[in-house]
């Protein structure tokens, strides 16, 4: 494995709610989900040190809010970043924060 793979896996297993696994499959990606899965499995059963189920460090969350520039559908969603998202209405995907909010 290596260590940009090692890197990359630490970001992902570090991602409690919603965990990438989760969120592939929310938007169809049942195939890409069970190969994280598995990954992140194999993962954390090679590198215990790397995962610690009794961390307690507060996690940062940030309050979204976008704007469709397609349907002009306003909402807003709590993620661990300032990521994109796809819009509840149209679909469209990629959708930027105008604004976001640490929570």
């Amino acid at each position: 494995m290596t260590e940009e793979l090692k890197k990359a896996l630490d970001e992902v297993c570090s991602m409690k709610e919603p965990s990438v696994e989760k969120i592939l499959r929310k938007y169809g990606f049942g195939y890409e989900a069970d190969k994280v899965k598995e990954l992140v499995t194999t993962y954390e059963k090679d590198y215990p040190e790397k995962v610690d189920p009794e961390n307690t460090e507060v996690e940062m969350k940030f309050r979204n809010f976008y704007r469709c520039p397609y349907c002009s559908t306003e909402w807003e969603d709590v993620w661990d970043s300032t990521c994109e998202d796809d819009c509840p209405a149209c679909g469209k995907r990629h959708i930027s924060p105008y604004k976001s909010e640490d929570i």
